[in-house]
Order: C-alpha cells, then sequence, then structure tokens
C-alpha cells in the first residue's frame, strides 16, 4: 500500500485494450470546441445518449467532465437538453430503463409525469437550458442522429453571452456532421 502502485482489474483492462481515446463522432466537433473554449473562456462538454441508453460525457475540455458518471436524466442539464431532440417514445423507452436504477424521488417524478411537464416547457422557451448564468446547454444531433448536447461553463463564472455563442456554433458547424437542434 505503501508504494503508490494501482492494480488493474480486468474490467478495466479491457476497457483500455478495446477502448478507443475518443469518441469518433465527436472529431468533426473538436476544433469548434476548441475554439469556443478560446473564445468564451468557457468549459465545452459533448454528451449523448449511447446505444445502452444511457447518457454518457463523450469529449470534453475539463478532465474532471470525464470522471462524472452519475448524470441524472432527469435533473442534469446537458441530459434534458439531449432530450429535447428525442422523439416521446424514444423518451418513454429511456425512461422506462432509467427508472430501474434511479433514485425514488427521480422514479416518482417519471411515473407522475413531472419530467415530460418540465420537457414540454423547455421546448416552448427554445433549443437552450440556462443551468446559470453561467452555464448552457444546447440540444444537437451528429450525423442526423438525435439525443446529443452541448454545454459550455464559463470557466471563471462570467455571464455568458447566448446569442454570441449560439451564431458562433453555428458558424462553426456548417460543412460538419453536427447540427443545433430547433425546437
Amino acid at each position: 500500500m505503501g508504494d503508490n502502485a494501482f492494480v488493474a482489474t480486468h474490467d478495466k483492462v479491457a476497457q483500455l485494450i478495446n477502448g478507443s481515446s475518443s469518441f469518433e463522432n465527436a472529431q468533426p466537433i473538436a476544433q469548434t470546441m476548441l475554439d469556443l473554449e478560446h473564445t468564451f473562456d468557457a468549459h465545452v462538454c459533448l454528451a449523448g445518449f449511447t446505444h445502452r441508453d444511457t447518457f454518457e460525457v463523450f469529449e470534453s475540455t475539463n478532465k474532471a467532465d470525464y470522471q462524472r458518471n452519475d448524470l441524472s436524466l432527469l435533473d442534469d442539464s446537458m441530459a434534458r437538453a439531449a432530450q429535447l431532440s428525442l422523439k416521446k417514445t424514444d423518451i418513454t423507452r429511456i425512461l422506462r430503463a432509467y427508472a430501474l436504477m434511479c433514485t425514488p424521488s427521480e422514479r416518482l417524478r417519471i411515473v407522475a409525469g413531472h419530467h415530460s411537464d418540465t420537457l414540454d416547457r423547455i421546448r416552448k422557451k427554445g433549443p437552450i437550458i440556462k443551468a446559470d448564468e453561467a452555464s448552457i446547454c444546447l440540444a444537437v444531433t451528429l450525423n442526423s442522429q438525435p439525443g446529443f448536447s452541448l454545454r459550455l461553463r464559463s470557466k471563471k463564472g462570467a455571464t455568458l453571452d447566448v446569442d454570441s455563442i449560439f451564431s458562433r456554433i453555428e458558424s462553426n458547424l456548417n460543412g460538419t456532421n453536427i447540427a443545433l437542434f430547433h425546437v
């Protein structure tokens, strides 16, 4: 214990051997993420639903985002933004699976329809979710596939100019396989 050595378990070794160092669909947005980071002095994070109906961080300019594996589909602004681009039937399927592993209070909100009401209210406001003045999330599609979001969070807690960010993202994404989702 005193030698500061680590032991890799079988599942971690398999991830290292079989895993990719980067989410392949995020490559076209990597330069845009770096541009947004420098232009707005903000951490930029791309997250989305996987084929296993889980919500994960795929790429981020902040290492701390990769350590978050407890993203709530109901409370995390990135997860809510990603759900804006999904069909209601897809949301229902995902929430059924999520209800088996979420907290009892989250399960109650799903069953009672509170989460659906929240998504409907957000849709009426537009494609941007403001967690606070220093953080925004946008619904995006990759390869015409819905269920992804892009979050910008100010590094210094400064207010983010949503209009400037929105137009900068749209101009950078022209000609890529990524598009902002308009509700």
